[in-house]
Order: structure tokens, then C-alpha cells, then sequence
């Protein structure tokens, strides 16, 4: 029987699917999970011109540091505000144009 293949899986060969991290400012190391969305190509452009900006401030800044921040704050503002949050707003009181 062939062992699965480790091209492509970086330090996952060693930690598996959840990672596990310090950088996060005053918490405690929290084991994450990875997940796959689809974005379009100007969104990660975007995702990458703030990040480049951000790290000049915080070289330990990582890209998932970012979008976990963008999207605790968009749910927060969610929960707060429901339907006068930004997120709802967007995504269900106008009307739906080619998805």
C-alpha cells in the first residue's frame, strides 16, 4: 500500500488540518481549522494590497489574521444591528443581480 503523498502540504505534513497559533494579540493559542472559499480575482487583490499594508506595521500579520478579523467583525455587527448591519444590507434587502 502507497503512503499519501506530501507535495504541496507544507508544515500540514507535520500538524495535520487544524493549525495552531500565538499570534493572535492577548488570547491564548486557539486551534483553527482551514477552509476553501471562492473569491473573485480583484476581492484577493484587495486581501493581498491590505495585507502587504498591514504587515509594514506587524511583520507576524498573516493573511488568515486578516480575513478571520474582517469577518469576526462583519458577524459581530450582524448579530448587533441584524437587519440595519452592513452584511445584511448587502447580502438580502437589495435585490439579488447576477450571482
Amino acid at each position: 500500500m502507497r503512503r499519501p503523498t506530501a507535495k504541496g502540504k507544507g508544515a500540514d505534513i507535520f500538524l495535520g488540518d487544524l493549525e495552531t497559533t500565538a499570534s493572535l494579540p492577548r488570547q491564548e493559542a486557539v486551534e483553527k481549522e482551514k477552509a476553501s472559499f471562492y473569491f473573485t480575482q480583484d476581492l484577493l487583490d484587495a486581501l493581498d494590497q491590505t495585507w502587504m499594508q498591514l504587515r509594514m506595521k506587524d511583520r507576524k500579520l498573516t493573511k488568515s489574521d486578516l480575513v478571520q478579523a474582517a469577518l469576526e467583525e462583519m458577524i459581530r455587527e450582524y448579530q448587533q444591528r441584524q437587519e440595519d448591519s452592513r452584511l445584511y444590507q448587502r447580502l438580502v434587502a437589495r435585490p439579488h443581480v447576477g450571482h
